[in-house]
């Protein structure tokens, strides 16, 4: 079973349920790391399999998203399209591999 790491403290409650309820059985939950700089090489790393961001901050995101994507992870927003800087969007699935992302982006979803 995947490890995902789903920072859901920016979710309303009634998001933060529904994504719980969505992981439990399909991925083994693990701590976030509260700091997307050092959730960007555990994915890189196979240390986590997915992550989830509700903010998209370039700040936190823009490098992480060039370094995962170039090591073969991959990091899109929750409806598949690429993550762009300015573009006004929150959440962003990364994975450590397409495949990954799109189960996770499948169960967590739908």
């Amino acid at each position: 079973m995947a490890n995902a790491a789903l920072a859901t403290y920016f979710l309303t409650k009634a998001e933060h349920a529904e994504i719980g309820r969505r992981a439990t059985g399909h991925f083994t939950l693990v701590d976030i790391p509260r700091c997307a700089a050092e959730q960007y090489p555990r994915l890189a790393l196979g240390q986590n399999d997915l992550a989830l961001f509700e903010r998209s901050h370039p700040w936190d995101h823009a490098p992480g998203a060039l370094f995962l994507n170039e090591a073969g992870g991959r990091l899109l927003r929750r409806d598949g399209s690429e993550y762009r800087i300015g573009d006004g969007k929150k959440g962003l699935l990364g994975a450590s591999s397409q495949r990954i992302w799109d189960e996770g982006a499948r169960v967590l979803f739908g």
